[in-house]
């Protein structure tokens, strides 16, 4: 996960939500968030990745929220947006979410969106054990579900990136890219899906699904222990 540190630095942090508010499930993952919140009432609340904090205002008033960023430059746009909210109970926290400085069951509930189609198969099972160590019972994950094979979906993706770079350093000017191209993306499967939950000891009691982007669905799952 330490490429997050220079894939999320300060240009990417600043547009970060600019860039992506225009995206359809940008606004259903808002819209859930907010609902799912507005029904669920949790006291201790823990944000990873936190990145520009756009979960905060969607929180209930009296809730004790940590947010947890690899990326330094998102926490600073967190740090920004949490001075808005009119909750001060706000804490953020410079982490690794694959080794995570709390006890067991130190929260409620945990919050992870954007986060698994940047990790390897071996990366999510570590933090999803780690996030599973320290909830006590709910974890609340975004993720993009692929029905293409794992192999295939890597392929395609690198070659996307490499006819990008040629295409780049052949008209020797900058190409209409999203500011997310450079970033390495993997996919998940419904077999990857149930091998990680029964790996962690975790159970898939809802999915959320929403629209489809890039082939994938763009899903919540609720996961309690």
């Amino acid at each position: 996960m330490g490429t997050a540190k220079n894939n999320y630095n300060y240009d990417v942090a600043l547009s970060y939500d600019r860039d992506r508010q225009c995206e359809t499930h940008w606004e259903e993952e808002n819209l859930f968030i907010q609902e799912y919140f507005s029904c669920n009432k949790y006291h201790a609340i823990l944000d990873v990745p936190v990145g520009t904090g756009r979960f905060f205002q969607f929180y209930p008033d009296n809730s004790r929220v940590v947010g947890v960023d690899i990326s330094i430059d998102m926490l600073a746009q967190s740090q920004e947006r949490a001075a808005l909210i009119d909750n001060s109970d706000i804490f953020l926290m410079l982490s690794n979410a694959e080794k995570l400085a709390f006890y067991d069951d130190s929260f409620d509930i945990v919050v992870c969106c954007r986060l698994f189609h940047l990790l390897t198969q071996d990366e999510r099972f570590l933090v999803l054990k780690e996030l599973g160590r320290v909830t006590k019972k709910t974890i609340l994950l975004q993720v993009y579900l692929s029905n293409r094979s794992e192999i295939l979906y890597a392929f395609l993706t690198k070659i996307k990136k490499l006819k990008d770079r040629f295409l780049r350093k052949r008209c020797n000017t900058e190409l209409k890219l999203k500011p997310w191209s450079h970033i390495m993306s993997y996919s998940l499967t419904r077999a990857q899906l149930k091998s990680l939950t029964s790996r962690t000891g975790l159970s898939v009691i809802k999915e959320y699904g929403f629209s489809c982007y890039e082939g994938n669905i763009v899903s919540f799952l609720v996961l309690n222990k």
